[in-house]
């Protein structure tokens, strides 16, 4: 991206303020906007930092300047989201149509349900994309990670809500009489239900996505330790020695036995790839911006056809088929990777109203997914209770989506909003400038235009 340039006058020691244009194809004619922008400045008696690497360094700085995408929350990522707990929801349908219903009722339901496994690998893309970008935005702007304050941020948008389903569970449990195995509670609770038995079927992946966040946080944070210039630059080399690892062990664990998902689906390092490809377009999206963006804008029909063949195998074959579980996995968030490329830069998607509406629901996927299973699991005994006798599969399949996406929405309405705004409150985000990868963050980005030094290109 060609940028200007001024210095700003009484720079503070150790940063270096500028008013910076760039051109913004948001905005008709290509007009050149000024942002107001402090970039941290290596100190001249760091011996490492001089030269050429000083070049460097200060290049990597400069892609803390925001870009479009950058400015605002992106409605794509929510609706991707949306996209993925939909799915996930499909997989967990409480009862599939029965033989009354209509051919194409029955075959839809079928399909839903044999594909929606796969709204969990969307997460884990969507997860490593969204999550390092905060590491990277934070890195960008300050030099530094402060990994405390990154753990307790994601701790308060991660455990309360978790903890409350959990508390509900046990106590439901206790009211009705049903055990609780004390190993699978133990599971739940020190977030191990990737290796351990668990009591929700679908908290396994929340274990790999929080294994995944502390094993994030110590690599950037050792990169930035021990590469003292442009340290991220190894986050693609990363990937390059995780990705065929993890399909090698994949294939090693299903290869002559019968599929488990315990054994082959389940564990985190098994899932790590999913999550690590995600970190690495966060890595080109925020530190090559430009060219990814130019790359995209290019190939953009071929990346959509490409994300969709390489998703298309799920459409008819199940996770216990062994392609699925071992290079399946590679596929789809490969394609999930390709199609969430062409969301983030396609300005058309940032307008539509479905998008829009798609999005609305979609920032609240994470109470949607902890409430989805125990909504299910009470709906027989609410059920019982209706007058006139059973209901059609139908009529339940529709109770069931639409009352876990409410009581979603109304759980997080009352836990985690206002966990996240306390959490604001408490630890406020080290990069308030940039957008934050956070989708449910209570903040709003804002971004302040100096007027003196706008400029039409």
């Amino acid at each position: 991206m060609p940028l200007s340039s001024k210095p700003l006058f009484g720079n503070s020691p150790g940063v270096s303020v500028r008013y910076v244009s760039c051109a913004d194809p948001l905005f008709r004619g290509h007009h050149r906007r000024t942002f107001l922008v402090a970039f941290p400045t290596p100190s001249s008696a760091d011996p490492q930092i001089t030269g050429s690497s000083r070049t460097e360094w200060v290049a990597e700085r400069s892609q803390a300047l925001p870009t479009p995408a950058a400015r605002k929350r992106l409605p794509q990522l929510d609706a991707l989201r949306a996209v993925a707990i939909l799915l996930v929801l499909g997989r967990h349908l409480p009862r599939m149509p029965g033989p009354h219903a209509t051919p194409l009722l029955a075959f839809g339901a079928t399909l839903w349900h044999r594909v929606g496994w796969v709204g969990v690998d969307l997460f884990f893309v969507l997860s490593g994309f969204l999550v390092a970008g905060l590491l990277f935005s934070e890195y960008r702007v300050r030099g530094a990670v402060n990994i405390r304050r990154f753990l307790v941020r994601r701790g308060l948008k991660i455990y309360p809500p978790f903890y409350l389903m959990l508390a509900v569970t046990v106590a439901a449990g206790l009211a009705f009489g049903e055990p609780i195995p004390a190993k699978a509670l133990l599971g739940e609770v020190f977030f191990l239900q990737s290796y351990t038995p668990r009591l929700w079927v679908s908290t396994w992946s929340l274990a790999v996505e929080e294994h995944f966040y502390i094993l994030l946080a110590l690599i950037v944070t050792g990169l930035i330790a021990f590469l003292r210039v442009r340290p991220l630059r190894v986050i693609p080399a990363i990937f390059l020695i995780v990705a065929p690892l993890s399909i090698a062990a994949r294939i090693y664990v299903s290869h002559g036995r019968p599929f488990s998902d315990n054994a082959q689906l389940y564990p985190t390092h098994l899932r790590l790839d999913s999550l690590l490809f995600g970190v690495l377009l966060a890595y080109f999206h925020h530190f090559h911006a430009g060219r990814m963006a130019a790359g995209v804008k290019k190939f953009r029909a071929l990346l959509i056809v490409a994300g969709i063949t390489l998703v298309a195998p799920a459409l008819k074959l199940d996770v216990s088929n062994p392609f699925m579980h071992t290079i399946g996995l590679t596929f789809l968030y490969l394609g999930f990777g390709m199609l969430l490329l062409v969301a983030i830069h396609s300005k058309s998607a940032g307008e539509s109203r479905t998008v829009a509406a798609f999005g609305r629901m979609g920032a609240y996927s994470y109470s949607i997914y902890l409430w989805h299973l125990p909504f299910s699991a009470c709906m027989p005994r609410a059920m019982a209770l209706l007058p006139g006798g059973p209901v059609s599969s139908i009529t339940t399949v529709a109770i069931y989506v639409a009352g876990s996406v409410v009581v979603g929405i109304i759980m997080a309405k009352l836990v985690e909003l206002p966990v996240l705004r306390l959490r604001d409150r408490l630890f406020p985000t080290r990069t308030p400038g940039l957008a934050a990868a956070d989708p449910t963050s209570a903040g709003r980005v804002a971004w302040h235009r100096h007027p003196a030094h706008e400029l039409i290109g």
